[in-house]
């Protein structure tokens, strides 16, 4: 009768063990995950077409594009409209050459980003 008594009571501490590590574990998660949603600026920096284009400018500013190798060359209206701190925490390399922007981001294709921007420039 001792053993079986022994057996419950050990049983009996894993679980509160375990549902006291599963609770902290679980809080610490959803406090880690939720602190990035309530910063404005943490979606700003996020790696996405939008925030590319924005970053650039917007589409208004595109004049024109193409896709060379792994990077992607831009004809802007204006340069000025760049904003090339929050391309590089995009993690994107933004190099200006003459009249051109030469965007690149190692082992990324920026072909689906011309193409979707030449797409859309062709619509306006």
């Amino acid at each position: 009768m001792l053993i079986i008594w022994l057996v419950i009571l050990i049983i009996a501490v894993i679980i509160a063990i375990w549902s006291i590590m599963y609770i902290f574990i679980r809080k610490g998660f959803y406090t880690n995950f939720n602190k990035n949603k309530k910063d404005k600026t943490f979606e700003k920096h996020i790696f996405k077409y939008d925030n590319i284009l924005e970053s650039l400018g917007g589409l208004d500013n595109v004049e024109a594009i193409e896709s060379v190798d792994l990077q992607c060359s831009l004809n802007l209206y204006s340069k000025s409209l760049v904003d090339f701190r929050r391309l590089k925490k995009m993690g994107i390399k933004a190099e200006e050459l003459d009249e051109k922007i030469i965007l690149s981001l190692r082992d990324y294709n920026f072909t689906t980003f011309v193409l979707k921007t030449k797409r859309l420039l062709k619509n306006t």
